[in-house]
Formats: C-alpha cells, structure tokens, sequence
C-alpha cells in the first residue's frame, strides 16, 4: 500500500511543479508586457506634453494677437476674430467668441 501512495504523491509533486513553473513564465511574459506597455504611456503622455507646450507656444505667438484670450482655470482660448483656425476648432482646443 505505501508504493501506490508514493507513487501518487510523487505524481501530483511533480505536476505542482509543471504548474508552478507555467505560471512563473506567465507572470514573467505579463511583467514583461506590463513594462513596455507603460514605457509606451510613458512616451505617450512625454508627446502629449510636448504638443501641448508648442501649442501654447502657438497662442501666445499667433498674429492674432489680442483677439486669443485664455480662460483662467478653464484651460480653454476662445477666439473672437475669423482668422482660420478651423483645425483648433475642429479638435476643441479653440471656441468662437460670441
């Protein structure tokens, strides 16, 4: 009776130890995916920073001059002449001043 026991324990042993090592590999391939996707992000939102400082720097220096006003607290520029700024509208960074 002690060899079929051993026999079963050293089976279900050494399947624990497929199993542990399949989910180690898994974990390791998430970690992996996990890491560059937020090395993506990372860049991602170094771009959207980017972009949204040459934007600023765009208002600021538009020949527009005075007719761009940025809201306060809002983060919004409505525009109250009809230079064409119809890219700014279409995206919603620009508002027509009425």
């Amino acid at each position: 009776m002690v060899k079929p026991d051993m026999h079963t324990l050293a089976h279900h042993l050494k399947q624990e130890r497929l199993y542990v090592a399949s989910e180690k590999q898994l974990i390791q391939r998430l970690s992996g995916e996990v890491l560059k996707t937020a090395d993506r992000l990372h860049q991602a939102a170094w771009i959207a920073k980017q972009q949204r400082i040459n934007l600023d720097r765009l208002i600021l220096t538009s020949p527009l001059g005075s007719s761009v006003s940025l809201v306060a607290g809002v983060g919004s520029v409505h525009v109250t002449s009809s230079a064409p700024t119809e890219h700014f509208l279409s995206q919603g960074i620009l508002h027509k001043g009425g």
